[in-house]
């Protein structure tokens, strides 16, 4: 993701910094790199941290990277920007990670080991709990925080820890960029790691009590994400999906349902301007943004829920098209119609 410090500016760091030069005098920030590789964007924050103080407020850096490779340049930058350098991985618990690819490799990655009491080798790396670090430096302060999570697939195991403890952790975020890396899941474990990228801002809308992110910025890179098969994905998708040459008691029911449901939705949809929508979406709760360019908007699907045009058009293509064109019980994709589907639906 491109980053953005220019004042005004729509990125997620001028969002932030923003907030923090309208706050009073005194106010404490914190601003976590996790996932800093070669300091490349903790190093940007210099300036931000010299106006801050220069404003009678702190900005505390934290830089987190576990590759061996970047050790010394990052202590030296920590120390020449005033921040904290923590040559350390974020997990779910104390102990030790192991390093994936070449251990001097700039792109080398973290995997957890199943023990958190294996004895250092050459191949792994000190981890810390984050949720107890989070807890540490958030809870019970009324302080602005900002983190950029970018660790290489890494997050499908650590979000789900946080959010068991979203209210001392994730909901004490002023903001939050989270960089996703379907690729470096196993073709097993990515149809749950979809759907934590889908429900993620959900579940923060949901199970933030009081306080809550303003905004998460989502970076989906087409080489982290698009053309990656998802098993389970086409099955889940065929589940839900309305099939062609259907024609039982209970197909016919579900389309009368789902037709009724629609007009609804465009009689609604037709009462709601595109402006209205926009606003809706900018400024409800945990706003999903976005300032990925290369054409595919992530945020898209998130818009479904507060966007009723939107709403109303994915619904009808949902409707429209059955998955099944050939009338034979055959789908687009070659697989049959499941007993339990031509059963429930010959009805």
């Amino acid at each position: 993701m491109p980053s953005d410090f220019r004042p005004g500016g729509p990125g997620p760091e001028s969002f932030f910094l923003s907030a923090l030069a309208a706050a009073p005098r005194g106010t404490r920030s914190i601003v976590m790199d996790v996932g800093a590789n070669a300091g490349d964007w903790s190093v940007r924050w210099a300036s931000a941290i010299a106006e801050a103080r220069s404003r009678g407020q702190t900005l505390e850096l934290y830089l987190f990277e576990p590759q061996p490779v970047f050790r010394h340049s990052l202590a030296k930058l920590a120390q020449r920007i005033n921040a904290t350098f923590l040559p350390l991985a974020v997990g779910r618990h104390a102990g030790r990670i192991r390093m994936v690819g070449r251990a001097q490799s700039v792109t080398a990655r973290t995997v957890e080991v199943k023990s958190n009491s294996e004895k250092p080798t050459s191949d792994t790396v000190p981890m810390i709990d984050f949720g107890v670090w989070m807890r540490d430096k958030l809870a019970g302060r009324q302080t602005l925080s900002f983190m950029k999570l970018d660790i290489e697939g890494t997050e499908y195991v650590l979000l789900p820890w946080l959010l068991t403890q979203a209210r001392e952790t994730l909901c004490l975020l002023h903001s939050m960029i989270i960089e996703w890396h379907l690729k470096f899941t196993s073709p097993h474990k990515r149809l749950q790691a979809l759907g934590l990228e889908l429900s993620f801002l959900s579940q923060l809308r949901n199970g933030c009590p009081t306080r809550a992110p303003i905004a998460v910025y989502n970076e989906v890179l087409a080489a982290n994400q698009y053309g990656l098969p998802v098993p389970g994905l086409l099955e889940t998708a065929l589940m839900h999906a309305p099939w062609h040459g259907r024609h039982g008691r209970n197909a016919r029911n579900r389309l009368m349902e789902s037709n009724m449901e629609l007009a609804r939705m465009a009689a609604h949809a037709q009462k709601v301007t595109r402006e209205d929508a926009q606003r809706r979406c900018a400024s409800r709760r945990v706003a999903c943004r976005s300032n990925v360019a290369f054409g595919e908007d992530p945020c898209v699907l998130d818009r479904i829920s507060c966007d009723a045009q939107l709403s109303y058009t994915t619904y009808k293509r949902a409707v429209r098209y059955p998955v099944n064109a050939t009338g034979l019980g055959d789908c687009a994709a070659g697989i049959d119609s499941p007993p339990w589907r031509k059963h429930v639906l010959d009805q």
